[in-house]
């Protein structure tokens, strides 16, 4: 039997904004995420995360007390999550090898019957990963069609675009 890589990543909301965060950590009822990855996460927005624990608009200079967005501070460089959006990685990638996880957007870059430039959303449903479009319905995510197909977005920053 083939072992496959279980993983996650969660969007989280910060109160004036949201970042997604890669390889957390499952607890109980809750996720862990070290500070030090988070802060890694956050050069991708226009925020950071400044020595007086408040979360600064690297645009604006706007700020607001880290400890206000639902966290809690292990202090040991740990923060523990109760507020989240899961995604969980399919064990599969597409064809420019990125892994496709739950809640991201496909495009078909093949013809075939669900046919080329298609777009659908990654889920779970019936014991299995799907891919759902407007055009076509539910069909299975199978290797072929993830290595056929190219991440575009998620469900969390990409909604209207796409």
């Amino acid at each position: 039997m083939e072992k496959r890589e279980i993983r996650f990543k969660a969007y989280v909301n910060l109160g004036k904004f949201s970042v997604m965060l890669e390889d957390v950590h499952l607890l109980s009822d809750s996720i862990g995420y070290y500070i030090e990855n988070l802060i890694e996460a956050l050069e991708a927005t226009d925020w950071k995360l400044n020595d007086d624990d408040q979360f600064e608009n690297k645009i604006t200079g706007e700020k607001y007390d880290a400890d206000s967005v639902g966290w809690l501070n292990t202090g040991e460089d740990y923060l523990i999550f109760e507020k989240y959006d899961l995604l969980q990685f399919t064990g599969l990638l597409d064809k420019d090898k990125k892994e496709i996880y739950e809640g991201y957007f496909l495009r078909r870059t093949k013809k075939n019957v669900l046919g080329e430039n298609s777009i659908a959303e990654v889920l779970w449903k019936d014991s299995g990963w799907q891919i759902n479009s407007k055009h076509y319905g539910y069909c299975q995510l199978t290797a072929l069609r993830a290595s056929e197909s190219e991440v575009i977005g998620n469900i969390f920053e990409n909604q209207k675009e796409v």
